[in-house]
């Protein structure tokens, strides 16, 4: 992600779009920014080296978050210890603001945590793990 560049005198971002104005370089940058202004946000020496091409991709909605955070789950073996609502929670609320899959994952990464302890004492991991998120979705 570019954005994570961006310096006071933004040297890194000028090498790094520099290199294939070079004469028979044959490389090519190819930037991915949390935001939509980020020509704006550099020096006009890197803003002359930015194509003007955008690709704009929508934030993920519910049922795309659900699916996402679904499958990751299923493939860390560890589906079985969030419950379906736990999962209704965190994408909604994910869904509600940044759509950012990245959120979703952290809040049910907290959950999973917190369902792997709970296993262990006698209130239930799902008891546990629903309370986790709830209360991860509130502070977010």
């Amino acid at each position: 992600e570019i954005d994570v560049l961006i310096t006071k005198d933004q040297g890194v971002l000028y090498n790094l779009f520099e290199w294939p104005m070079r004469p028979g370089s044959r490389f090519a940058v190819i930037g991915v920014s949390n935001t939509h202004d980020l020509d704006e946000r550099v020096l006009p020496r890197i803003q002359s080296r930015l194509a003007s091409a955008k690709l704009a991709f929508a934030p993920y909605n519910r049922e795309q978050l659900t699916a996402i955070v679904t499958q990751r789950l299923e493939s860390a073996g560890v589906l079985h210890l969030v419950e379906p609502y736990a999962i209704q929670i965190a994408v909604a609320k994910v869904a509600g603001s940044t759509g950012d899959v990245r959120r979703a994952l952290e809040l049910l990464r907290r959950t999973v945590e917190i369902a792997e302890q709970a296993s262990k004492a006698p209130q239930t991991a799902a008891a546990r793990a629903a309370a986790a998120v709830a209360g991860a979705a509130a502070s977010a």
